[in-house]
């Protein structure tokens, strides 16, 4: 038997033993669907095990050898996920060994379902053509007729009667006498008249049944729709003979059927308002019918998604919960409210509310289910979003707070830090250029090393006042396309000896980091003094890991980076140690100035603030993250470089002149302006001196000639800036040269050179070489 049925192309199956144990062919796989391939070997009343009550007493009778034929069944079965309903046809034959014993049983069995539902459909069909037929007799027993004709159509006679003439608006002796069809359609509305031939002629060619509406014009001139009932019946030749028929008035009709289009209309376009899809159930839960909102949202068909089939398009995790909920609300008769993911025809998965109601007859029973599925994927993702615990948006505030605290904090302490370095610059620049006259007059000896000392203290001092500038983001910065990857090569031999043996160095450089805008010998020294830092935080020794990343910036404020930074392409230095680290009280004064952790005569506290001011006037920022025992990481953000740029060559000084030349010296500065004007003796110029910009610029249109004007930048009353444009508007080809305590180089001014404080008598020998020559 089981070789008869792997054989066979309908479904069959074998059920043997006192296991009932379960074989079955391909063509009967398709009837388990999901049960399939579990079901093979097993209990076949645990296979069905949602049917056992019905199918048990079978199974029983052909185990006592009486043979079972079911010419339809229902049975209600779960084999795809879902309850569904269906019917089979089969004959179970009992399976005898040794005799009459019986060992199993052999079904072959057909599934009807289909036919079944479309026999059902039928007699739906024929129930509603049957109340169709019995409306028209109502019709007609209510006065609906409004007239009868009878054509005979090989000679053109048409005849009707007295209500049909007042129907057409004709005289009732014209038509009981007869009269063309052309006399008979001449009071058709002229919008429905190519219609109405267009009908006649189709039904006296095919011969048959014929109805057709039209509007027509009464005696007192108003158009009233009718509908023509009638029947063309042919020879036995095919020729047409006559066409009798009746009038219906539908004027009523009609404007029920157009009030009815316009409410839904109306009803569409507020679901459409409102992103929802319309669909309607049976009485019993059951999607029937055609459902074109449905089948456009998902793109099942109607095979598909009847009954229950409609789950196949909702999320697996959301299906059977579904399923659960809208028969329960169905058993209860109640609104049924849900949400659930539904697969749409592009295969994208979106969140739908769901709002059912039954429609009630009069009896209280439920004619059908009427629901809207309302596409919700965007105000659930808003939801969401808004959703996000208290505590998270107020740590979120209170860091962004924090951080634009520190950033204003650090803002000022720049200022006064940018103010500080001015005064200084100008003490050391005072002090500096008397050193260097009285340095003539000093012989070897004692007092030369003190001298010495003098001009180191003084470089030292130059030292300090640069980190502060760097700080006060207000030093000279020459940035350049730099590739990070030379220059960090470059470092690696110093920043080796600077670690000393017990750190090891991890450089991570990938090939494709973008080149940064950036002053490469400022990047140098902020990288060193990190490397510093981090080399005095291992004491016992350690890792240093160097590594940068390309970095693009969306929106301002974004976390883990500057909360300043504006958006844009980045490259990010990281250095990151395993050292002690440092406490959130550390951590918030880090690069505050003179702030440090070292011990008396280790540090000046003054490294990571230039690495702070360095990369902030570099256009980027610093971020810094530390936990105390876990170790410290910083990271630099600097610009991205889109362009590489040439770099011209400084020109060399040229000689002394030869002739004593005119030099106006306005500084405000007495220490400054005494040891610039010694300084310019010595080197042969011939100087003329003022205490501020309004008097410069007085002995500037005294003097019979000025050769170069050398002025300060920020000066009382009238500033640097002002007295050149002022001096340029008198004589526009004067050379200027610009000292200052800041870094600042002026907008806008031309052949205007910049020389830093404090500077040695040799830089500003050469700059005024260089000014001179050039003029």
């Amino acid at each position: 038997m089981v070789g008869v049925l792997i054989g066979s192309n309908q479904p069959m199956f074998v059920i043997w033993g006192a296991e009932r144990t379960l074989i079955y062919n391909t063509p009967y796989a398709e009837i388990l669907a999901n049960k399939h391939p579990q079901a093979m070997g097993k209990d076949f009343l645990d296979v069905w095990s949602e049917i056992r009550g019905d199918l048990e007493d079978l199974v029983g009778k052909a185990y006592r050898g009486e043979p079972v034929q079911m010419d339809d069944i229902t049975l209600f079965i779960e084999r795809r996920g879902y309850r569904e309903e269906t019917h089979f046809s089969f004959f179970y034959s009992p399976l005898r060994v040794d005799g009459d014993s019986v060992a199993g049983l052999f079904c072959a069995c057909t599934e009807i379902t289909d036919r079944v539902m479309m026999q059902r459909r039928l007699v739906e069909s024929e129930a509603r053509a049957r109340a169709d037929a019995q409306r028209v007799q109502l019709a007609l027993d209510a006065g609906a007729i409004i007239g009868t004709w009878f054509w005979h159509l090989p000679t053109d006679h048409f005849t009707a009667d007295e209500q049909f003439a007042r129907s057409f608006g004709l005289s009732s002796e014209v038509c009981s006498t007869g009269l063309g069809i052309e006399q008979v359609v001449a009071t058709v509305h002229p919008d429905d008249k190519p219609g109405l031939m267009a009908a006649i002629a189709e039904v006296i060619g095919r011969g048959g049944a014929y109805a057709h509406q039209y509007r027509v014009r009464r005696h007192d001139g108003r158009y009233h729709w009718i509908e023509a009932n009638g029947r063309v019946e042919h020879a036995p030749d095919g020729t047409p003979l006559n066409f009798p028929g009746v009038l219906i008035d539908v004027e009523c009709r009609r404007a029920a059927e157009s009030a009815l289009r316009e409410s839904e209309e109306r009803f569409r376009a507020a679901v459409q308002a409102v992103n929802g899809i319309l669909w309607t159930n049976n009485a019993r839960g059951e999607m029937q019918g055609e459902q074109p909102g449905w089948s456009a949202l998902t793109g099942q068909s109607y095979d598909e998604y009847r009954g229950y089939g409609w789950a196949r398009a909702v999320h697996p995790d959301d299906a059977q919960a579904s399923i659960d909920a809208w028969k329960a609300a169905v058993a209860e008769s109640r609104t049924f409210i849900f949400e659930h993911r539904v697969r749409r025809h592009d295969g994208v998965w979106r969140r739908f509310s769901i709002r059912a109601i039954p429609l009630i007859e009069s009896g209280g029973a439920i004619r059908e289910w009427v629901g809207v599925h309302t596409d919700v994927t965007e105000q659930r993702e808003a939801e969401a979003v808004l959703e996000r615990s208290r505590e998270e948006l107020e740590r979120l505030v209170q860091e962004r707070t924090a951080q634009l605290v520190q950033a204003q904090k650090m803002e000022v302490v720049g200022q006064l830090s940018g103010g500080m370095a001015h005064d200084f610059n100008n003490l050391l620049q005072g002090v500096g250029g008397c050193l260097a006259v009285l340095d003539r007059y000093v012989p070897d000896g004692p007092p030369r090393r003190l001298f010495t000392a003098a001009e180191e203290a003084i470089s030292r001092g130059a030292q300090l006042t640069h980190s502060l500038l760097a700080f006060a983001r207000r030093q000279m910065l020459t940035p350049k396309p730099t590739r990070l990857l030379s220059l960090v090569e470059g470092m690696q031999p110093l920043l080796e000896r600077t670690l000393g043996g017990l750190i090891h160095f991890d450089i991570d450089v990938p090939a494709d980091t973008a080149p940064a805008m950036v002053d490469p010998a400022q990047l140098e020294s902020a990288i060193l003094n990190l490397a510093i830092n981090a080399r005095d935080a291992m004491p016992q020794g350690g890792v240093l890991t160097l590594r940068t990343e390309n970095v693009a910036i969306r929106r301002q404020g974004e976390p883990g980076r500057p909360a300043d930074l504006a958006p844009g392409d980045y490259v990010a230095i990281t250095l990151a140690d395993t050292g002690t680290g440092m406490d959130g009280p550390t951590l918030a004064r880090a690069f505050e100035p003179f702030f440090t952790t070292k011990d008396i005569g280790r540090g000046s506290g003054l490294g990571l603030s230039m690495v702070y001011g360095m990369a902030a006037q570099s256009g980027g920022g610093v971020t810094m993250a530390s936990k105390a025992g876990t170790g410290t990481t910083v990271t630099i953000f600097i610009p991205r470089a889109w362009e590489a740029e040439a770099v011209a060559a400084a020109p060399s000084p040229a000689p002394m002149p030869a002739t004593r030349k005119v030099v106006l010296l306005a500084d405000d500065d007495h220490l400054v302006r005494t040891g610039a004007s010694a300084v310019l003796e010595m080197l042969g110029y011939n100087v003329l001196a003022a205490a501020s910009g309004v008097e410069a610029l007085q002995v500037f249109q005294d003097a019979e000639a000025v050769d170069v004007l050398i002025t300060d930048y920020a000066m009382p009353g009238m500033s640097g800036v002002a007295l050149i444009q002022e001096t340029r508007r008198l004589a526009p080809e004067l050379p200027v040269l610009l000292i200052t305590g800041y870094a600042d180089k002026p907008d806008g001014i031309e052949h205007c050179a910049v020389l830093h404080k404090p500077f040695r008598p040799q830089a500003l020998a050469d700059q005024l070489s260089i000014l001179l020559r050039a003029g």
